[in-house]
């Protein structure tokens, strides 16, 4: 749970960063056909590599001690922050939000909270419930999972392609 707020830390600043950073950067952006092409494709590839990825066993024990407690916290946000995919994926979001579903103000935040709580809330449900999916999970039904979540990624791909070379 720790190692996973990090995470979320982490996440929660990239968005920040996409929409106020990167507002008027944005801006032209949101009219330029090949930049969604380009966030098209960056959709596609994490889709397609989500799709062949192989399930992995990584458990290892943790400490309960305060030292161990903080460095979990900033694994969790070092590795989701140094991870180049990460900032590319909420950039691509957040360039659909704004450019495709002509979001803004407080309906990017709305958009974005909502996304993050409900990531939040699965996470929570898999940490609390570990023990009782450790053996209904295998790699099998991760597989799955995995294929699954990049037919959803490509798909999100194809829309903004199509998107910028038809004009809808």
């Amino acid at each position: 749970m720790i190692l996973n707020t990090g995470v979320w830390f982490s996440d929660v600043a990239f968005i920040f960063l996409a929409y106020y950073g990167a507002a008027e950067i944005m801006k032209p952006f949101t009219e330029n056909s090949a930049i969604k092409v380009l966030a098209g494709i960056a959709f596609l590839i994490f889709g397609i590599s989500y799709f062949v990825r192989k399930p992995k066993e990584t458990v290892k024990p943790l400490t309960n001690n305060s030292t161990g407690i903080a460095i979990l916290f900033l694994k969790g946000f070092a590795i989701n922050t140094l991870n180049p995919s990460v900032f590319i994926f909420w950039f691509g979001t957040m360039l659909m939000a704004v450019g495709s579903f002509e979001l803004s103000g407080r309906d990017v935040f709305t958009y974005f909270a909502s996304v993050v709580i409900t990531a939040v809330i699965i996470d929570v449900i898999k940490v609390l419930s570990s023990t009782q999916l450790r053996r209904i999970i295998n790699d099998v039904l991760m597989s799955r999972i995995f294929r699954f979540t990049g037919i959803i990624l490509m798909i999100f791909g194809v829309f903004l392609i199509l998107k910028a070379i038809f004009q809808f």
